[in-house]
């Protein structure tokens, strides 16, 4: 029996709390079961720093300056969507900029856009590849965050990690 695909359709962060929307499709009966995280445990530091760094992506993005919202801006949200009928995938990031004129953020989205073009020849803007590199990096933490891997690291986690640092440092010499 084939092991069912799990796709995300999107993460959110949000004073803490994490929330995550995915799909399960079972490829041998097509059944699909939606599945909704909600969690006050703390992710992993890849989740936040990722969409902190998403922060400085959607200023570029949106051709808007850097000075802009300096140390007011935030992504909150990142939404997926997949093309059912060419597979190509796309992403819309929602953030939230702290205005010193009202007690209410500016909340905006930017445009979705794809990951490639949806037909041969397509000419459609698209998300940049290094935007999609940080989304992936995303997608990668909140998979472990479903997977029951949180901020809180367990001594195999921590030893893991030293062991993989330690393959990365022979292979660099």
């Amino acid at each position: 029996m084939s092991e069912p695909i799990l796709r995300l359709r999107s993460v959110k962060m949000d004073c803490g709390k994490v929330e995550i929307a995915a799909i399960e499709t079972h490829q041998a009966t097509s059944d699909e079961k939606e599945i909704l995280l909600k969690s006050d445990e703390a992710p992993r530091p890849n989740m936040p720093d990722t969409l902190a760094q998403l922060a400085h992506d959607v200023r570029r993005l949106l051709e808007l300056p850097s000075v802009w919202a300096k140390d007011a801006l935030a992504v909150k949200k990142v939404v997926w969507s997949l093309s059912e009928k060419t597979g190509v995938r796309g992403a819309t990031i929602c953030c939230q900029a702290k205005l010193s004129c009202a007690d209410a953020p500016l909340v905006f989205n930017t445009p979705h856009l794809p990951f490639e073009q949806y037909s041969d020849g397509g000419n459609a803007p698209l998300m940049p590849d290094d935007i999609i590199e940080r989304l992936e990096t995303l997608e990668l933490a909140a998979l472990d965050f479903l997977a029951g891997k949180r901020a809180q690291l367990s001594i195999f986690d921590r030893l893991d990690e030293m062991q993989a640092e330690d393959r990365a440092r022979e292979v660099a010499q």
